[in-house]
């Protein structure tokens, strides 16, 4: 019996270390401070913002015709500007590569143009001038340079002054900055909303 006891205990010994989990070695020193008696821990936490959409008040049905309308052009054209903002930043190395090489830029740039223009041409063609206009601001936001700015760093100062004067013909001005606190804060509004999935 006295041998039974011994098997039991060490049986259930074993059992016990072999489902204990292990600690770690590592010891995390942070700030504390004692308030009132109480030691509190003082950690920094990441900040978080959050910009709850509403939609704003109207005294005309003009303006709030206006502002749908407003809401309804950025959520076509912001995929856009998104995507732009996305193929400049992968262009930008390979640019930057071949800045000394004006003949091998200026093949890179026709294929990068070739290859817009057939993901992008056709539907970007549908859109009324009102959308363009969104579209270019939006450009801005995403790119940190007006569409002119980017024009000129990629067919050259004169090719640039030719498309801006163009632009100017059909209502529109390349050389648009987005202005987040100034006039595009009602576009600013919007696509924190739809960046947030609340549009």
């Amino acid at each position: 019996m006295q041998k039974y006891k011994y098997i039991l205990f060490f049986s259930l010994f074993i059992s016990l270390s072999a489902f204990s989990q292990s600690k770690p070695d590592t010891l995390i020193f942070m700030q504390a401070s004692a308030i009132d008696g109480d030691t509190l821990i003082l950690k920094e936490l990441p900040v978080f913002e959050y910009i709850y959409y509403t939609k704003p008040t109207f005294t005309t049905r003009r303006a709030e015709r206006r502002y749908t309308r407003l809401v309804k052009d950025i959520k076509k054209v912001y995929p856009y500007a998104k995507e732009a903002g996305k193929k400049l930043e992968s262009y930008a190395p390979i640019l930057d590569s071949l800045q000394d090489n004006r003949k091998e830029q200026k093949v890179y740039f026709e294929r990068i143009e070739d290859e817009l223009m057939t993901q992008y041409g056709e539907e970007l063609k549908k859109l009324n001038t009102r959308q363009g206009k969104v579209l270019i601001k939006l450009v801005d936001r995403e790119c940190d340079q007006s569409s002119y700015e980017i024009l000129r760093n990629f067919r050259g100062s004169f090719s640039a002054f030719f498309w801006q004067g163009i632009a100017r013909i059909w209502g529109y001005n390349l050389k648009n900055e987005y202005e987040e606190d100034g006039d595009d804060r009602h576009m600013e509004i919007i696509v924190s909303a739809i960046e947030n999935g609340q549009l």
